[in-house]
């Protein structure tokens, strides 16, 4: 989380767009070039950390409501990739949906 979040700093530097100088041109050039790779990083960190979070917010809910907490962080999870999937044009795609690899050709 914290590599993901220093990745930012260099993403967005502290320079005004209209600058002047050197270094900080380069910078802003640097990282507007380059964004989409820059973003992996903090996209990987905060991807993985709601993951965790998920869990972890079900399973409290579930002890403070005397359930069991592993069934009840699942549920979150579960729960959680749904509101996750991508939703396109009204519809979800259909790649989601399918099973490479699962069945025999």
């Amino acid at each position: 989380m914290i590599i993901g979040s220093f990745m930012l700093v260099f993403i967005f530097p502290p320079f005004s767009p209209d600058t002047t100088n050197g270094f900080a041109r380069g910078w802003l050039d640097f990282s507007q070039q380059y964004r989409e790779q820059l973003m992996l990083p903090f996209n990987l960190s905060m991807g993985v950390m709601t993951f965790f979070i998920s869990v972890g917010i079900g399973a409290s809910l579930g002890r403070q409501f005397q359930l069991d907490p592993v069934m009840s962080g699942l549920l979150a999870f579960m729960a959680f990739l749904l509101v996750a999937a991508p939703y396109a044009d009204g519809k979800f795609p259909p790649s989601i949906c399918q099973a490479r690899g699962s069945s025999p050709p």
